[in-house]
């Protein structure tokens, strides 16, 4: 697998973070969990009201990582996906092409997107919907291997999950739930459908008008 092309409303609702940014995305979960149940659409599918993903307040630009040390870590556990693509349709402002992209896993179903800017990690946002157990446990050995690098957080806004990668106890049930929902085929929490960060709506504003 040498490319990823992803639809757009997937991007960044899985993603990693400083540890120390736990207490923020615990918060704006809980503000996640209670606006879909406000603004949830009478059908059931949906919402009434698009709500924008809080950035928190210590992020990776102002820690001030390199990237190359946790590429080189994730590479040791997954392959390189190089080509990446989010979006679909002609004039969709949502879409973009990375050709030399900091992605590392095995396809649309399982990946580990590094953002980087100036050779800085800027964000780290990830699909998992690994297709067995032993896809499973590769998911788990890269962030296990990213957190040894930095100490990170997880937030999973499709399932409504946060927690210290460094938590032994969450993760097992972070993996459970995860397998529930992809492999073992348990119907998940929250419909598939949410909102971008407001970190991934400046990202879109340079694409349209200029900048990296």
């Amino acid at each position: 697998m040498n490319r990823v092309h992803i639809h757009e409303d997937d991007e960044g609702m899985r993603s990693l973070h400083p540890v120390q940014a736990i207490d923020d995305i615990y918060r704006d979960i809980s503000a996640s969990q209670e606006h879909a149940e406000k603004h949830r659409a009478p059908d059931g599918i949906g919402w009434t009201k698009v709500r924008a993903i809080q950035r928190p307040a210590v992020s990776f630009d102002v820690l001030d990582v390199e990237v190359g040390s946790l590429a080189r870590s994730l590479e040791d556990i997954l392959p390189r996906i190089k080509e990446f693509e989010i979006g679909f349709g002609e004039n969709n402002p949502f879409h973009y092409i990375q050709n030399d992209a900091y992605c590392y896993g095995l396809g649309p179903h399982l990946f580990i997107k590094v953002e980087e800017d100036g050779g800085k990690i800027e964000s780290i946002w990830f699909e998992a919907r690994p297709k067995n157990q032993n896809e499973l446990v590769l998911f788990r050995k890269a962030i296990e291997a990213a957190d040894h690098l930095q100490p990170l957080s997880i937030a999973d806004y499709w399932l409504d999950m946060v927690g210290a990668v460094a938590d032994q106890d969450f993760l097992d049930r972070y993996c459970d739930a995860i397998a529930r929902t992809s492999f073992k085929r348990a119907p998940l929490v929250k419909p598939p459908e949410a909102p971008k960060t407001i970190g991934f709506n400046l990202s879109i504003l340079r694409r349209l008008f200029g900048g990296k």
